[in-house]
């Protein structure tokens, strides 16, 4: 992508998107479908997007660019393109990301952070929902999405926020359940009325909302879902709206101790695992951290029973076998067929 649009030169940045004004989403200008020259196209565009969204699945800082990139794929303009250069350049200043799968015990219930940007794009006044489900202190899921429906407060967009945070955890609660595990659903949110309209029983002042939202009302009574407040310095599903500052960015980051994103010149460190040299199928007793040498000998063992007819009585078997050669059945693995046993010794070297 970097080289298709000749950014192999260009200066880095340190957050994958920005908010741009009315001024600069008039002034922007359609792309043609075919390339012109070095100029970009709508191919080309649509091909580095599908590219960006492949990368932002595991990562939660490209997710929201991604989403504003992938919502241009239809007909895309000179600012989309800009959106995207500006994700390659991030790219090229973080292009790692590490995701650390380490559980030492099962926590007491699945973590749903969600968040919502209230009206946050200009151009439709639609809002966006994030969140991000996590099991102890890895991260299972994350999604930034916009919201089909024009939010009438911040609290509509926070409660349809809780709303799609609910769905998705409740998926992952699923999935622990085949593995005999069940775990319980506590979704953290910073609005205090979302919160509240959740769990106050009757619609109040959402008679407008869809009915299919309101199945949350019966997952909080059920006790399903547990609701809980956070400030808004402690949610991390606030990057996942919108564009932030790097600052802010890295903060969210850090909120999340399984992630952890990496410069291009930072050296990371990896555990490598050898594979043992010995290639018997019993793995090895062995009591010291030095792989061992293993040592193989073939031995043959004969199952074929003694002898128990004469030399008379065999030239009768064959001279059997000759006349009824057409109506014989096919010879099977029997007693004359001789097993291949494998043994194998490991040196380990421990004192």
């Amino acid at each position: 992508m970097i080289e298709e649009f000749h950014l192999q030169q260009a200066h880095v940045v340190t957050v994958p998107a920005v908010n741009y004004t009315d001024k600069q989403r008039e002034e922007a200008t359609e792309l043609p479908e075919q390339p012109e020259g070095d100029e970009p196209s709508g191919s080309n565009y649509r091909r580095g997007g599908g590219q960006v969204m492949y990368i932002a699945h595991d990562r939660p800082d490209l997710q929201f660019a991604a989403k504003e990139v992938a919502r241009a794929m239809a007909k895309p303009t000179s600012l989309d393109v800009t959106k995207l250069k500006r994700i390659a350049r991030y790219l090229k200043q973080y292009p790692t990301m590490t995701l650390v799968l380490e559980l030492e015990e099962l926590p007491e219930a699945l973590t749903v952070y969600v968040d919502s940007d209230w009206a946050g794009d200009g151009a439709t006044r639609k809002s966006t929902s994030g969140g991000i489900v996590m099991l102890g202190d890895v991260v299972l899921t994350t999604w930034s999405r916009t919201q089909a429906s024009v939010s009438l407060s911040s609290a509509e967009a926070e409660y349809y926020a809780i709303t799609s945070g609910a769905v998705e955890a409740m998926y992952v609660q699923n999935l622990l359940k085949e593995m005999r595990r069940d775990l319980p659903i506590r979704v953290c949110t910073d609005s205090s009325a979302a919160k509240a309209s959740a769990e106050r029983h009757g619609v109040q002042r959402m008679k407008h909302m869809q009915i299919r939202l309101m199945f949350l009302k019966n997952l909080v009574k059920e006790g399903v879902i547990q609701m809980q407040k956070v400030k808004t310095d402690e949610n991390p599903a606030d990057m996942l709206t919108k564009a932030l500052g790097q600052d802010k960015l890295q903060h969210c980051l850090q909120l999340l101790p399984g992630l952890a994103r990496h410069e291009a010149d930072m050296e990371i460190g990896l555990l490598m695992v050898e594979p043992p040299t010995c290639s018997s199928r019993a793995p090895p007793t062995c009591s010291s951290r030095v792989p061992p040498t293993c040592s193989c000998s073939v031995r043959r063992e004969n199952q074929q029973p003694q002898q128990q007819h004469n030399q008379q009585q065999q030239g009768e078997d064959v001279e059997l076998a000759n006349n009824n050669s057409r109506t014989q059945p096919r010879p099977t693995r029997g007693a004359g067929v001789a097993n291949y046993e494998k043994a194998c010794h490991c040196d380990t070297g421990a004192v």
